[in-house]
This record gives C-alpha cells, structure tokens and sequence, in this order.
C-alpha cells in the first residue's frame, strides 16, 4: 500500500501464488516462498523469492530440494533463515534450518543431523536465530549462532508452546528478547505465558479449574530396526494398577507431523476413550517429526512397513511397562493414520476393532483426484 495515497499495488505477478513473506528490515524488499499456477496444489513446489516493492521486479533466490516454510530476514537484510524438509501439509511444518544471502546462492544447513525438527525461526537483534522446535515429542525452544553454528537450547518441556501454529511456535518482540505464547500439555489446559526469552511466567488463569477427564500421560522410549522411537501413552482415569485395561493404537496424519503434549481440541476423539477406561497410545513412528530429518525421510516409498513396525513394537513396549491387556487393542487414526489404521488390519489380527478416517484406500484414484497431485 503506497503510504502516501492509501492505494493498494501489486507488486508479484498474477500467475504466482504466495505462500509466505517477511519484510527486508529497509522495507525495500520482501522476501517469500512462492509458486505459479493454483496456490492449492503448488505449495509442495514453492521456491524462495525476493521481490523489489518499487519496481515489483521479483529475484529467484533458491529452488528447494524438498518443501520450504518460513523465511526470515535477517536484522542487517543481508541474510535469511528458513526450514527446509520433507513436509505432507501446508502449515505442518518440519526440517532442518537453513541459512543463505540476500543475493541467492547455496544454502548452508545450521541443524545437519541434529535430533529435532524446526518448526518456525526468528533473528534476535544481535543477529542469532530463535529455533523453535518439536524434539522428541516435546516443545523446544533453541539459540542458533549463524556463525559459529553453535546450538543453545533455552527450553525443553513435555508441552505445547504455540502462537496459532500447529506446531511449537512464538509470538517474539521485534528484539527477540521476549515471547509470549499459548501453553497446555496433557495435564494443563491452555494459558497465555510470557516474559523474556527462556523464563516466561503465567499470565492468564482462566482455565484453572479445567481438570483433565483422563490419566497421566507418559512419554515412552523405544527401538526397532536402528531407530529410536517415541510416543505418548495415556493412562485411564481413576487407573487401578491391579486391573487390566484395553488400549487404542491412535496413528497420527500426515505422516510428516508428530504428536506433541497439549490439551485437547474439540476434534480429538481418541482422548475421550482414556474418560472410559481405555489406555490410548499415540506414536511418534519414522516420517514423523521430532526426531530429526533422517527419521523423517525414512518411510519414503515405505508407507506401511517400516512405521508400521515401529507402531507394533511401540504397543509391544506399552504392554511392557503397564496393566495392558493384549488381547483387547483396538487402532484407529486420521489422514495417514487412516490409511495405517486400514492397512494394519490386513497385516495382523491383533486388533479386535479399527476405525478410520479419510485414509487413502486407492493410490492411484488419489494421485488423479487429490488437489495436491504436485507433492
């Protein structure tokens, strides 16, 4: 919008859809993740641009190998930081962070083998970069030092930190010195917390009197063919030790996402089943996020195998470790998890009842008939 007169002005081209941006600090730019044709369908190919707000000339920086999400200038315009990774939606985002000039060029990976996956990132004014992270099943929140390369973790808890994003993520002042976010964890309902970076404080109560309807959750530790694994295991409400109870294999969608502690939408279905006497167990199988990109690249052309295993061995180790009966499991899930819950009932009849939702049963009527047939 020209200040001066109010008027709007174009400044990307008609055929090219948005997806992302952020402003040069000298507001003579604007940096953005991009893609031509139906913005539906093309998010999976969206590259990094950088468009001159006066003559609307718009500059290809980087054509991502994967899928590319939140670009970030940096506070001397010179730089931009942004998550590259294997993603299946707009909006759940994972990768590794990257690193590349103003001018274009190759990028430099900040986080190679680093055992997390990056959901947002910002600049501090003294320049170093606000990791915010999903590890291991938990919110993280991490200091990068472009420079040097130097990671500092300022924050790690069995929650969810978010500020509208499906992921952990902050609402950060201009300095990157204070946040403020949405808090809630299994056991916690949402609050608003916020303070300077690292040691936020409750600042709202409205929920205090919300009490969860189901048990303690608890974050279990696995291993099957080389890889370490999680998930989330909730116990029943008013859990009696000298009892067995039956548990619910809920597999998550995308596959690229991962189940985080927070407290439940209206859409949750699986967390009423622990109100009435279920243990329901929530994995974290390979391809999804949390455990670093290898693992989320590592059911590539794998869809029902490889995490198929990690789901049976992570119900092996429920079992395990509480008052399970094995011969009542039941499975169910969303999107991906559909089609796992499908699948899995013709690989094994351990499970006596399965109920899924929008899974794909037909590869190929998918590919010609799902909007997103670019990804």
């Amino acid at each position: 919008m020209d200040a001066a007169t109010g008027n709007f002005r174009q400044i990307t081209p008609a055929d090219t859809y948005v997806y992302e941006y952020d402003w040069a600090p000298d507001a003579k730019s604007i940096v953005l993740t991009a893609a031509k044709g139906n913005g539906d369908s093309n998010w999976y190919i969206a590259e990094l641009f950088a468009v001159n707000v006066a003559s609307a000339e718009m500059q290809p920086l980087y054509k991502p190998k994967l899928q590319i999400a939140r670009p970030a200038i940096s506070p001397d315009g010179q730089s931009i930081a942004f998550i590259e990774g294997l993603m299946s939606d707009e909006d759940s985002v994972g990768g590794d962070v990257f690193l590349i000039s103003r001018s274009g060029g190759v990028p430099r990976n900040l986080t190679p083998e680093r055992k997390g996956s990056a959901v947002v990132v910002s600049w501090t004014s003294e320049a170093k970069i606000i990791d915010m992270e999903n590890v291991d099943g938990e919110s993280s929140v991490a200091r990068i030092d472009p420079d040097s390369g130097q990671i500092n973790s300022l924050y790690l808890a069995p929650a969810l930190l978010t500020s509208g994003f499906w992921s952990t993520s902050l609402s950060l002042t201009p300095d990157g010195k204070t946040a403020a976010f949405v808090r809630s964890s299994f056991q916690d309902p949402p609050e608003v917390w916020a303070g300077p970076m690292g040691t936020w404080q409750k600042v709202t109560r409205r929920n205090e009197g919300i009490k969860p309807e189901w048990g303690e959750a608890k974050s279990l530790h696995w291993t099957n063919d080389g890889f370490d694994v999680q998930g989330w295991l909730i116990y029943p409400k008013n859990f009696d030790a000298s009892k067995k109870y039956p548990l619910v294999v809920c597999v998550h969608g995308g596959p690229g996402d991962g189940v985080q502690p927070n407290w439940p939408s209206a859409h949750a279905y699986d967390m009423a089943l622990p109100a009435h006497g279920y243990f329901l167990f929530l994995p974290n199988p390979r391809g999804s996020f949390g455990e670093g990109e290898a693992f989320t690249r590592a059911n590539v052309k794998d869809f029902g195998y490889g995490d198929w295993h990690d789901i049976l061995a992570g119900t092996d180790e429920a079992i395990r470790v509480a008052p399970i009966d094995p011969q009542r499991l039941g499975l169910t899930g969303w999107s991906y998890g559909g089609y796992m819950t499908m699948w899995g009932v013709t690989q094994t009849d351990r499970f006596r009842a399965a109920m899924a939702g929008a899974g794909i049963a037909n590869w190929s009527s998918y590919y010609g008939e799902n909007k997103s047939t670019s990804g």
